[in-house]
């Protein structure tokens, strides 16, 4: 399983200019079309004359191989480099030296390709990926994330033309990573966060406990501790629910965000408190051209709050599924079956239209995934508790 974080740099520099400009408007496609694995998005290149499925991560400053992958085209380490990690000060890792990355009709060039760390980058599909393209090789590409559509492309710089259907973001840029300011509504005050903007991290994450019990964060009782792999080794996190997030003019409601309990302090100096990852960023298409500092990214509709509605349960947009009928796995007392439909505020209990559970008040739904879909409920004494269906039909 690809972790939250499959490489997370921590040496930042400090944070440069802001960037407003809005990007280029999608050019023609190229060969060099990605996919999208487990919401995270995937490219395929040519190193060495020897192909290679490499996760496109917009957190990591390096592009990297797996062991197996540089054994494959043939690489011999030229050096060692030391790198920051999760929960690791630093870590040793081989360079095998210049590289270019050919990526259909163009290239891009890395000035040194770096071995990841043996943490295997394997999907819960089965599928392995060679290893990463970070930061030194997108800085001079114009990455297009259509999340929605399930849609990766890397195509050359193009120049920057404002484009009416998009929202032009600040981002600024430390080590070629991309710093935003996000706003997260809890208790009804809004409470400004910098997240590093992470492509390659399938959860967002805060940093630290103490930063999440001063915003008035609400933690799942219910959720137990796991464990985040990231380059440096595990880090124990545990489930927060955030009722809404703000971008810009951007809305975002009913998000799960995980918090690391310890090992992630080295971020701080560099003014970073957490990863703004896929489950974020899977509400928009997006647009990053590393090199230029622009940023932009489109909702699914103009004015339309993304993956939210006004009285009950989001749900991400699925082709080809009219609903979802699901059997309660936890908590192990509510058993009931409930049918979920996309796209509508509407929890069916049976055949009857409902929307509270057990004398709880649904306040949202995370979007079915590994068929599992989990609903966020307000009990009686308005706390939120986190309940987890398996998708039976």
């Amino acid at each position: 399983m690809i972790s939250i974080k499959t490489l997370l740099p921590l040496l930042l520099l400090p944070i440069g200019a802001c960037a407003s400009a809005r990007i280029a408007p999608e050019p023609q496609a190229l060969p060099n079309a990605g996919s999208m694995m487990e919401n995270l998005p995937i490219v395929n290149g040519i190193i060495d004359g020897q192909a290679v499925t490499l996760l496109l991560d917009t957190g990591a400053s390096i592009t990297c191989l797996q062991p197996a992958a540089s054994m494959r085209i043939g690489r011999v380490p030229v050096g060692i480099s030391r790198l920051g990690g999760v929960g690791d000060t630093t870590r040793t890792v081989r360079t095998f030296g210049r590289a270019m990355v050919e990526l259909g009709e163009f290239s891009t060039v890395v000035q040194s390709l770096h071995g990841c760390p043996t943490l295997p980058l394997v999907g819960r599909s089965g599928r392995i990926i060679d290893g990463v393209m970070g930061g030194d090789a997108l800085r001079g590409l114009t990455v297009v994330i259509d999340y929605p559509m399930n849609a990766v492309r890397v195509l050359p710089v193009w120049s920057p033309v404002a484009a009416d259907s998009a929202t032009a973001l600040p981002v600024t840029f430390a080590r070629n990573l991309p710093i935003i300011t996000i706003e997260l509504q809890t208790r009804g005050r809004w409470h400004p966060v910098s997240l590093l903007l992470d492509t390659g991290a399938d959860v967002s994450l805060l940093l630290d406990a103490a930063l999440a019990d001063s915003l008035g964060l609400e933690s799942d009782p219910y959720a137990q501790p796991s464990e985040r792999r990231g380059l440096g080794g595990g880090i124990a996190t545990r489930s927060y629910y955030v009722s809404r997030a703000r971008l810009g003019t951007l809305d975002v409601r009913d998000l799960s965000i995980e918090v690391a309990s310890s090992g992630l302090t080295q971020l701080f100096q560099h003014g970073v408190q957490g990863i703004a990852g896929s489950d974020f960023l899977r509400h928009f298409r997006l647009e990053l051209d590393l090199g230029n500092g622009r940023m932009s990214l489109e909702s699914p509709g103009p004015g339309r709050t993304v993956c939210g509605t006004q009285s009950g349960i989001c749900v991400a947009p699925r082709p080809a599924r009219d609903g979802y009928v699901v059997q309660a796995v936890r908590p192990r007392s509510i058993a009931a079956r409930y049918s979920i439909v996309p796209g509508e505020t509407i929890l069916r209990v049976g055949s009857a239209e409902a929307n509270r559970m057990n004398g709880a008040e649904i306040r949202a739904a995370l979007a079915p995934q590994n068929g599992l879909v989990s609903l966020w409920i307000l009990n009686t004494f308005g706390r939120t508790r986190r309940v987890d269906f398996r998708i039976t039909e």
